[in-house]
């Protein structure tokens, strides 16, 4: 019988390590909690109070983290944005993951 690990044994561990800490590596950064762009829950609240007394949608860019966002509320008072920000749609608020 012979002692130790062949070099496949050791190759198909340290893939399964990678693998594990890449998973480990995403679920983490998910984690981290950016700061509030500041003045973004100002301008949002404003848009989507001002689409609520026209009764129209109104849409507005924002810069968030270097990009162009499009903030879109709707005569019913939800918020659409486009690309995807983490902003709760019915408040227009920032989400925060808990």
């Amino acid at each position: 019988m012979r002692n130790g690990m062949t070099l496949i044994e050791l190759i198909v561990v340290l893939a399964i390590l990678g693998v594990l800490t890449a998973v480990a590596g995403v679920s983490t950064g998910m984690l981290v909690e950016r700061p509030p762009v500041p003045g973004m829950s100002d301008t949002i609240a404003k848009v989507r109070t001002d689409a609520i007394l026209r009764g129209r949608a109104l849409t507005s860019t924002l810069i968030i983290d270097g990009r162009a966002v499009q903030v879109t509320a709707l005569p019913d008072g939800s918020v659409l944005t486009r690309p995807h920000a983490s902003i709760d749609h019915l408040t227009g608020r920032p989400k925060h993951d808990d």
